[in-house]
């Protein structure tokens, strides 16, 4: 269904946004620690 085919790349979207914001906070945090 074409539907179903679209909502699931705008979860994949949404996943990958996720993921790119949680590595970016990640590298944020690592850069405060680093001296």
């Amino acid at each position: 269904d074409t539907v179903q085919v679209a909502l699931q790349g705008q979860q994949i979207d949404v996943y990958k946004k996720a993921l790119e914001s949680f590595a970016s906070t990640v590298t944020k945090i690592f850069n405060l620690k680093a001296p």
